[in-house]
């Protein structure tokens, strides 16, 4: 343990015992070894400096996708239909090119057979022909990064226009005159998802020009130009990409850029979104697509009035809801005349009638053929009756300090201490997970859960069965949910855990509970007693960890509290209440913590911040909440691991911290007589080390 700076006189812990390394069972065999390339250069002659020298060599060549990268196979077939096929009419309304597996194909507007005009491992996808049809524009990693390239309606004389190298850019569309081209250029900043701007490049040359800003447009795709030439249509997202977005409240509208004065209307904003804008030929109408229930729709609006229709349903499927690192639809287009749009559908292509809505299909017959590079597997070894568990969780320690029981690959196992052999500790076929011994060490809760019926709180028996089969658990609870986090109170009458909303059971995840409640309930069964409702935390964050008390009059528990600013991580309160939920005090607040466990004679808190292991005071001062931080705090602060601790708890009646990392288990008691936080870590890690 090292005190950290700021913080006040350290803490007096010396390590007790030695951590405990966990295997369920015996350890797998390694994988085969395999011998080294370069120890067969060696051995035919070359030298060592030599054999390095060439590996540098090599691995500074340019890389080229067009070259075998291993061992392959060809692959060829012939096809009638496609996933998200993205096309354009030519201007003379006679062509269609459409994208297919990574490949261009040229098509009679009519239908018919499909000519391949680009091939090879290049993806080459979303094309759209030049005003004047001598040229197709088309995103391709062809230049080892995805760019935007033009070729000829041949597919020959491949020409790249945009030369980004440490981003893609994609979703080409020409500007009236042919000489410019706007696509979209992928940045990443705080998250590897990144974000999009809409940006132009001149066919003859240049770094391009920035069109939007992620700073004041989040997220740009689709653009399109009006046919004077003065507007550029774009689908818009005002947030960043969120995986929990609802797509009926409209993630994507269309937006409208004037090239004249730099200025940026909306055009939608209704249920639905709106997304993957394209105006008619004659400037009337614009098309785009948009999310009714849960089918894509063709609408098309009148550009003068601001009316709308549906003109048809069931497109392919948007990805409104998705990244859309390719825009939010595949590119389509109406005929020269504006009175047809051609689009896919359920695999083909279809051509809708602007006015009746009524459609016909575009047949064609693609040949396909696609080189296809032998995946590099490992042999694994399955099955067998052990498995190495790389990860613990919910680690419990018996009140005499004989046994743990934790939970891995979905149940829970019980091993003596310091170095048994885990066991299974129950015969049931459901997830197994929570386990909490009571005070006296007689019985033990745990929750279980199975995707059919949902889950309990169950006891048992939590002394050793010897060779004897265990004791059946019997049921705490009356009524199936989603339930975790059982603890027992001071005298072993009562069980505090934490129950879900229901929210599993009309087809959620687990970790998008509306909210979650605390309960109680008798050791002896019966109704359960409803305490307080707090806010779910998220799916990435820690369920809270209800205990008592150790009067048995108040329940603790930690909860988010909420951000000052938008995109600011909320703190952490660790709260206690009444056991009928009335009198919340907030006692601690804390600025990342993951977890809190206050110790049983209610003087200390230990908790996770940053993947760390601290502990810290808790103090009576009424009804203030003392800020706790790891930069500077008014308590006594001690840091107990700096390579990672979880799961963070007490056992031996208060007098040990416990908290594990991966598949160790670590322990380290209190002292009565002082002792250096350098000398704590030093012993704490030689033990640790002996033990493993």
């Amino acid at each position: 343990m090292k005190l950290l700076p700021g913080a006040s006189p350290p803490l007096r812990f010396a390590a007790l015992t030695a951590s405990v390394a966990l295997l369920a069972g015996l350890p797998a065999l390694a994988p085969p070894f395999a011998a080294s390339t370069r120890g067969i250069r060696a051995s035919s002659g070359q030298k060592p400096a030599d054999a390095a020298r060439e590996e540098k060599a090599d691995s500074d060549k340019p890389w080229k996708i067009d070259e075998l990268h291993g061992p392959s196979k060809t692959v060829s077939f012939t096809t009638d239909e496609g996933t998200w096929i993205s096309l354009d009419v030519s201007p003379d309304g006679r062509q269609v090119v459409f994208s297919l597996l990574g490949d261009l194909y040229i098509l009679p507007i009519s239908g018919g057979e499909a000519k391949r005009i680009t091939s090879g491992p290049a993806y080459d996808i979303q094309p759209r022909f030049s005003p004047d049809g001598k040229w197709i524009a088309f995103a391709s990693d062809r230049g080892g990064t995805e760019n935007l390239w033009i070729c000829d309606p041949e597919g020959k004389n491949a020409r790249q226009i945009s030369k980004e190298k440490e981003t893609d850019v994609n979703s080409p569309a020409w500007s009236p005159d042919g000489d410019y081209l706007v696509g979209r250029r992928h940045f990443t900043d705080v998250s590897s998802i990144g974000t999009r701007e809409l940006w132009m490049w001149h066919i003859k040359g240049g770094q391009g020009i920035q069109i939007t800003k992620k700073d004041d447009q989040p997220e740009a795709a689709d653009p399109s130009f009006s046919p004077d030439g003065r507007f550029i249509y774009f689908s818009a997202r005002d947030g960043r990409y969120r995986y929990d977005s609802n797509v009926y409240s409209g993630i994507w509208q269309i937006k409208r850029f004037d090239r004249k004065t730099g200025q940026v209307v909306p055009l939608t904003g209704e249920f639905g979104g709106a997304a993957a804008p394209t105006p008619s030929p004659d400037g009337q109408s614009l098309a785009y697509v948009r999310r009714i229930r849960a089918k894509t729709v063709l609408e098309v609006m009148e550009l003068n009035t601001g009316k709308i229709r549906t003109l048809a349903e069931g497109l392919e499927r948007d990805e409104q809801q998705g990244f859309a690192s390719h825009g939010v639809f595949p590119g389509f287009a109406w005929t020269p005349d504006s009175r047809s749009i051609l689009a896919t559908a359920d695999g083909k292509i279809w051509r809708w009638d602007a006015s009746t809505g009524s459609r016909a299909g575009v047949p064609f017959n693609a040949s396909v053929e696609q080189r296809v590079t032998d995946a590099l597997r490992f042999p694994h070894q399955l099955g067998g009756d052990t498995v190495r568990a790389r990860i613990i969780r919910w680690p419990v320690e018996s009140p005499d300090g004989k046994r743990l029981v934790f939970s891995a690959v979905g149940h829970l196992y019980v091993m003596d201490l310091p170095s048994g052999t885990p066991t299974r500790l129950t015969r049931l076929e459901d997830l197994e997970y929570c386990p909490a011994f009571s005070p006296d060490g007689k019985l033990l809760a745990f929750v279980t859960w199975n995707d059919r019926n949902g889950g309990d709180v169950w006891v048992m028996s939590g002394e050793p069965s010897g060779s004897k089969e265990p004791t059946p658990p019997r049921k705490l609870t009356q009524y199936p949910g989603q339930y975790a986090n059982p603890s027992f109170s001071a005298d072993g009458k009562k069980v505090v855990y934490l129950k879900g909303s229901g929210a599993t059971f009309r087809d959620e995840d687990l970790g998008r509970e509306l909210w979650h409640e605390i309960h109680w309930v008798s050791i002896e069964g019966g109704p359960s007693h409803y305490v307080i409702g707090t806010k779910n935390r998220g799916e990435n964050r820690r369920m809270t960890r209800p205990a008592f008390s150790r009067d048995g009059e108040r329940i603790f528990f930690v909860e988010d509290e909420p951000a000052e600013k938008q995109h600011e991580p909320p703190k952490t309160l660790l709260v206690s209440v009444k056991l009928d939920g009335t009198d919340r005090k907030a006692h601690l607040r804390f600025a990342k913590a993951e977890e809190a466990a206050v110790s049983p004679d209610g003087r200390w808190v230990a908790f996770n911040e940053l993947h760390n292991a601290y502990v810290t005071a808790l103090p009576q001062v009424g009804t203030q909440t003392v800020e706790v931080s790891l930069e500077k705090s008014g308590l006594p602060l001690g840091q107990l691991t700096d390579e990672g601790g979880e799961w963070v708890g007490w056992a031996d009646g208060g007098r040990t911290l416990t908290w594990i990392f991966g598949p160790v288990y670590h322990r380290l008691g209190s002292r009565s007589r002082s002792r250096s936080p350098e000398r704590s870590r030093r012993a704490r890690r030689h033990t640790r080390a002996r033990g493993s």
